[in-house]
């Protein structure tokens, strides 16, 4: 089965969107994207992705430090469901308790100012999410 799985970092403002390569290997950050309601917000992301026959979407869900699901990791989830549910793809969730703060690391390290990495973590952020999914299970 060939095809890509799109990453998601749900956010109140910005939506970070990551994609892997077709082996489903690697995650690469693609782009952010102001969030907007589920329906419209697929739309937005299947334009983006046109051409590419995806196989899922992988979205963060922002578990507490505890590990139970709170009401933001249940808005994350129906949101979620709906784009998938839009794009006609299965969705996949996939815990994102420390992707923020790990891709802020990861921007700092690269010598970014504040600025800079605002305008990037978020997609960072997705491929982390995704990243770790591809990870786990291993899409060969």
């Amino acid at each position: 089965m060939s095809g890509y799985f799109i990453g998601l970092d749900l956010g109140r403002a910005r939506v970070g969107i990551s994609i892997s390569d077709p082996t489903c290997l690697i995650a690469q950050p693609y782009k952010v994207i102001k969030n907007k309601a589920g329906d419209m917000l697929a739309g937005e992301i299947s334009a983006l992705l046109e051409g590419r026959e995806l196989r899922g979407l992988v979205a963060g869900l922002p578990l507490n430090a505890d590990g139970s699901a709170g009401k933001a990791a249940i808005e994350a989830e129906k949101k979620a469901g709906e784009i998938a549910s839009a794009l006609g793809v299965p969705l996949y969730m996939e815990d994102e308790r420390y992707t923020t703060l790990e891709a802020e690391e990861i921007l700092q390290e690269g010598g970014l100012n504040w600025k800079r990495r605002k305008g990037k973590k978020d997609k960072v952020a997705a491929a982390l999410i995704l990243q770790s999914f591809l990870d786990r299970k291993g899409w060969l």
